[in-house]
């Protein structure tokens, strides 16, 4: 998930394929001419354990607060 995490921005905008930690046959686009944007999202991978994870990190680096609209 990269240093965006811990940073101090107000938002993050985190791929998918990091959060599942995915190859690079998950890339929306893989730099190739042929197979551009054929990956998709399935609930099946967001799994308890990721869940768990994301939510942890989210309390660690104090980002699981609500940001209200400007």
């Amino acid at each position: 998930m990269g240093l965006g995490i811990i940073s101090s921005a107000n938002m993050q905008v985190i791929p998918l394929q990091d959060i599942f930690e995915s190859d690079s046959n998950s890339r929306m686009n893989p730099g190739s001419p042929f197979r551009n944007w054929e990956w998709r999202f399935e609930m099946n991978l967001f799994s308890m354990k990721m869940r768990e994870k994301l939510g942890k990190l989210s309390k660690l680096y104090n980002r699981n607060k609500l940001i209200s609209s400007v």
